[in-house]
């Protein structure tokens, strides 16, 4: 993931720019845990949210203390939604009023899978899928 900068402006008026923060681009793990009933396929979107437990916003350097240090505000339970279109993907019907998403096992079968050693250099792998 990689956001554009976070502009802190004053909030009576949004011109007095007083910050930027800018952050390295991060991965964030997701798990492959779709509703049971394919709700989300049938839409055509992914809804989900993100959520903080607790964010403190300090003034002032990190190091050292200024008048800007005694400048802090707490934020909890921060919660930010995104709803997503889910792209049309490779050999999976097209999300939305379509087929339904097949299951995983639907997918795919493999039907042969061999595993062979040649002059003992380096192991071949070889397998077979259904249809191919």
């Amino acid at each position: 993931m990689s956001m554009s900068s976070i502009n802190i402006t004053s909030l009576d008026d949004p011109l007095t720019h007083l910050a930027s923060i800018w952050t390295f681009p991060f991965q964030i793990p997701l798990t492959a845990n779709p509703p049971d009933d394919s709700s989300c396929w049938r839409q055509g979107y992914v809804v989900a949210q993100a959520s903080i437990s607790r964010a403190k916003l300090q003034g002032g350097p990190l190091r050292g203390a200024t008048w800007r240090s005694s400048l802090s505000t707490d934020g909890s339970n921060v919660t930010v939604g995104h709803r997503m279109k889910i792209p049309v993907l490779p050999s999976l019907p097209a999300p939305g009023d379509g087929p339904p998403l097949p299951s995983i096992s639907d997918l795919d079968h493999l039907t042969q899978f061999s595993v062979s050693s040649l002059c003992g250099e380096y192991v071949q792998v070889r397998k077979r899928r259904r249809g191919s």
